[in-house]
């Protein structure tokens, strides 16, 4: 027969043992039936959901309804989402009547001037005139890819007069 000893006096006590207990799942609900869909599938389905058929049918009332309730009070952040749906923001402008001609790789300084001058005078944003200065980059690599292919025909054109080959 084997006897335990206690714990000699500076040691800490033993912690105390759990039972061990088994893992239960969580308990679910039924959940949407299949084939079913969410509110925002539903609204923005490509066959024109409800709220879609419903806003684009009733835009002009909702925003004579929120510019009225404006005018008198009521919640600012809704309001600007509903008059951006009906409204939106455009991200750049389309249209630039004086812009000068981008032609050759010459024509990119006087370019990059304008935009210069348009930031300054407050027609184009610097994130507009920086989309406007990525397109001339994309503009001076495809003139220097045409360029390189023009040189490129021209040293095999010379090298196949000459009977030789690369």
């Amino acid at each position: 027969m084997t006897t335990i000893l206690p714990p000699p006096p500076g040691d800490p006590p033993a912690p105390a043992q759990r039972p061990e207990t088994a893992i239960s799942e969580p308990k679910r609900g039924p959940g949407r039936p299949p084939g079913s869909k969410s509110l925002a599938k539903a609204t923005s389905a490509p066959q024109g959901g409800v709220i879609e058929r419903i806003f684009t049918r009733e835009a002009e009332r909702v925003a004579e309804a929120t510019i009225l309730a404006a005018t008198v009070g009521g919640d600012p952040r809704s309001q600007a989402l509903v008059l951006s749906r009906i409204y939106p923001l455009r991200d750049a402008r389309v249209l630039l009547p004086d812009c000068p001609p981008l032609r050759t790789i010459d024509d990119v300084l006087n370019f990059h001037r304008w935009l210069i001058q348009q930031v300054g005078a407050g027609r184009l944003s610097p994130a507009e005139a920086s989309a406007l200065g990525n397109l001339t980059a994309r503009f001076c690599e495809a003139v220097a890819n045409l360029e390189l292919e023009k040189r490129l025909n021209l040293i095999e054109d010379k090298l196949a007069e000459s009977g030789r080959r690369l």
